[in-house]
């Protein structure tokens, strides 16, 4: 199946350029809230620069997931908000959630009484 990415999360990407370039926080939601395929598949998709289109077989191959898992860590990005899909279309996403959350912080480790922003 052929697919066509829209990726309004890459629009400053230099059509020329071979580079991956993602924000922050949609990275570390992502690290923190997909399982590792899907999150090799959020990788390959959002790395592309928008109106990319391809077969799903490059994306899996680039994932490292088996063809007949594709839709089963498609649906997972989608569930989390990181995709939405219009028939053969995908918008890559961050989702709302990952602005909610301080990643800047230092969490205070449960179970010791430690509260590392002291330490700092």
């Amino acid at each position: 199946m052929v697919v066509k990415i829209y990726n309004n999360i890459m629009a400053s990407k230099p059509k020329s350029d071979r580079f991956y370039q993602f924000p922050e926080r949609a990275l570390i939601y992502a690290f923190n809230n997909l399982s590792s395929s899907a999150l090799r598949l959020y990788i390959i998709l959002a790395g592309q620069k928008n109106g990319f289109l391809a077969e799903t077989e490059l994306y899996c191959k680039r994932a490292n997931i088996k063809i007949e898992e594709y839709n089963i860590y498609e649906n997972e990005l989608i569930e989390k908000g990181f995709l939405s899909r219009t028939n053969e279309e995908l918008s890559i996403k961050c989702p709302l959630k990952a602005y909610t959350v301080n990643y800047d912080t230092a969490e205070e480790k449960q179970g010791t009484g430690i509260n590392f922003q002291e330490l700092i």
